[in-house]
This record gives C-alpha cells, structure tokens and sequence, in this order.
C-alpha cells in the first residue's frame, strides 16, 4: 500500500516563561534571516559596482575579463551560511543563549531554499521578514517528543509543554516516530506542526470512480455546487460579514494613529486578530465540508483554475491605465474570501486517504456550455444564478449547469486514462 505525508497540528498551551522563550527563539531566527540576507545583498552589489567600474574605466575589454579581476561574492549555499552563523554567534552571543542551535541551522537553510528557488525561476527574491507580522514561525528539527498519554510535547529550551486538543489522530506507534516540528505563533497563540506518514488505500478502478463521480463549481455566491444540486459554504458569507465590518470601522481609526506608538500598536493587533477569527472560521467550515463531500463521492472533478492569475490588479500601467478596477478589486477580494484553493487542496487528500481522486479538467467555456444539448454561446448566461440555452431552451441555475459540464469533462478524463 502506498503512503502519503500528513501533518498534525496542535495547540500549545504556552504560560508566560515558555512563550516569551518562544518569542525570543523567532526574533533570533528572524534576526539572522535578514543579516544574512543582507551580507548577501551587499556583497553582490559590490560585485556588481566594482564590475561595471572596471569596464567603464576600459580596465577590462569584455564581462569574462572584469569578472575574473573582480573579487566575487561567497556562493549562496546552506554551507556558506552556516560558516556565516558560526562568526554571527561569537559578534552576538545572545543568539546562542536564546536558542537553540538547530533552530538557527534551519533558517539557514530555509533561506538557502528561498536563493535556490530564485535562481531557478520559481520564486521572487528572499525578503526580509518584518517584527510584528501577524504569523511567524521555527522549526526543530530533532529531540521533538510527543507524549500522547500525558498529552504533553516536548521543544529543546521551552521543555515540555501541554497540548489543548483532546483527540489526536495518531496512533502511539506514530507517534514514537515523531521528532521534528514547527512551531508557528498566530497572534497569542502557539501551535506545533508535526509530520508522520500513514498508508492509504490503492487507488479504485476507473469503472467505481466513474459511477460515483461529481463535478464542482467553485464560485463567489456558491462556494462549493456540486453536480447533484448540494451547495456547501453558502453560511460563510453570514458568518464573517460581522467581522469585516468590525475590521473597516478599526482601519479608519487606524489611519489617524501615529505609527509605531502604542495605540497603533494596539489597534494593529486587534485587527490582526479579526483576521485571525475569519481565517479559523472558514477554514472550520472548509473541513466540515470537504469531509461530508469525500463521505458521500470517491471522485471529485472540479476546474483547474489558474487563482493567481484570476486576482490580478486591474489597475494596470503608467502608460496603459486600468479600467473598472474598484469593482475588480471588489471580486479578487471576495473571490480570496472564499479560498478555492484551500478547497481544493482539502478535497485532494481527503479523497486519496479513502482511495478516490481528484481530477482537474479545462476550465475554458463550462459556464457558457448548455448541458442538455451542447451548445455553447455567451448570451446563455442570462445572470449570475440563471442559464437559459439559445438554441434548446434548456434553463437552470448557471452554477448546477456549470457542475454538470465539470462532471462530463470529468468522467471524459477517466474514460481516456482507462482506455490507454
């Protein structure tokens, strides 16, 4: 049987020493991230000025000859840092007194990953990170220990701490082979991420998935519509509208606050906390949705929606200005509210832990698409909620008839992979 990665997310109950402990270690971690990230930038734009002075000033006749006369920076690697850290430790003892040294061993390497990634194409340039962000996080990745009985978790320096949740999905086998985490505050809270591994079932046969298959239409009204007429997140919206008004009364005094004083501070994490809350309540109403939806179908066809691309500004540029983009920024806004990619990715191991699939089809004309006959035109969608077909007639409610497509392009798609 194959196995899959999960993780598991706990609560910690921190009183005031282990918190402050806590918050030490990320301020240290968060310290050395940035000096480093610093030295590394210095470096490479000294680099940069020294070769661009020797070929203004003809000491050299092409790039290759001024770069072998310039004096190169350090090559970005998780080697070079660590060499870096060890000097850091001796200019700044408190680093060393703070934390524990595999905590600062891994920022290093997070942020060797972060250079990796940008040099090969798949992420921007490593940023600093700000003190008084919302959520920040450490690993360790070693001497972690988790008492299940005592329901207790042990951290090098902190020691062991207890654990809120009364239910945890592990068994003491698992649990034995736990010893790493990462410790993540969100607001006043602590939480720690550990990872196991369990088996999951083969995948089922074309012929299962195809009879018990749904299509989803993911949307800012609905959610979640499925292609048998359930909707799923419809109460978010009632939900978290309390909260957003609350959040735009407190921006608007937060406006009139002088930065960096306490009052600013303040206000700044009360709202932090508001977006906390909305986060908690999506995301609660996201798992109870998913888990009814995988209880009830092993396969899921949904769009394969490019969400990143779908929330860009609208405002454009100098030369080439925007259009209606207070109400483009209105829909990204609700649009990420929603989080269908949260949705998604909820769906896809959910699903593979009972042996079904998520398949992600086209998402090109599925809201302009009839699903009785076929026909495709703009003018089918009549309104948000209502389709009516051109040629045949055929009327629906638009998100229903969307699912109904997802599902056919679905079924499509495994049709296809059983018969290669």
């Amino acid at each position: 049987m194959p196995d899959m990665l999960r993780t598991l997310k706990v609560r910690l109950k921190t009183p005031l020493k282990a918190a402050v402990r806590l918050r030490r270690a990320m301020g240290c971690a968060r310290f050395v991230h940035n000096f480093l990230l610093f030295e590394t930038k210095s470096d490479y734009g000294d680099f940069l000025d020294e070769l661009e002075s020797r070929q203004c000033f003809g000491e050299a006749l092409s790039r290759k000859e001024a770069e072998a006369l310039c004096v190169r920076p350090e090559p970005v690697s998780k080697f070079s840092f660590n060499y870096r850290l060890r000097q850091l430790k001796k200019l700044y003892p408190f680093i060393a007194a703070d934390t524990h040294s595999q905590e600062l061993l891994q920022e290093c390497q997070r942020l060797s990953g972060a250079y990796r990634r940008f040099f090969e194409g798949k992420g921007g340039y490593p940023r600093y990170k700000r003190k008084g962000a919302v959520t920040e996080s450490i690993r360790y990745p070693q001497y972690v220990r988790l008492d299940l009985k005592r329901r207790q978790l042990f951290l090098p320096k902190p020691g062991w701490l207890n654990i809120f949740n009364k239910e945890m999905p592990v068994t003491p086998e698992l649990a034995e082979g736990i010893h790493a985490a990462t410790v993540v505050r969100e607001g006043d809270r602590f939480y720690a991420c550990m990872e196991y591994r369990v088996s999951v079932p083969e995948t089922l046969s074309a012929e299962a998935l195809a009879e018990d298959l749904a299509g989803m239409d993911r949307g800012v009204t609905v959610p979640l519509q499925l292609s048998d007429g359930t909707r799923y997140g419809t109460e978010l919206k009632d939900s978290i509208q309390p909260l957003l008004e609350r959040i735009k009364l407190l921006q608007k005094r937060f406006r009139h606050k002088t930065r960096g004083s306490r009052n600013w501070r303040a206000l700044k994490k009360q709202i932090a906390k508001l977006h906390l809350r909305i986060r908690n309540i999506r995301r609660d109403i996201l798992h109870k949705a998913t888990a009814d939806i995988c209880k009830n179908h092993v396969c899921i066809s949904m769009e394969d929606l490019k969400l990143k691309n779908m929330t860009v500004s609208a405002k454009g540029t100098a030369e080439k200005q925007g259009s209606n983009v207070k109400a483009k920024a209105g829909l990204n806004r609700e649009l990420l509210l929603r989080a269908p990619g949260e949705a998604a990715v909820l769906l896809e191991y959910k699903l593979k832990l009972r042996g079904g699939l998520l398949i992600r089809v086209p998402p090109q004309y599925t809201s302009q698409t009839c699903a009785a006959c076929g026909h495709v035109s703009r003018n089918n969608r009549k309104s948000q909620a209502l389709f009516v077909c051109e040629r045949c007639g055929h009327s629906a409610n638009a998100d229903l008839n969307a699912a109904e497509n997802i599902r056919r392009a679905g079924r499509a798609r495994i049709a296809l992979a059983a018969g290669s």
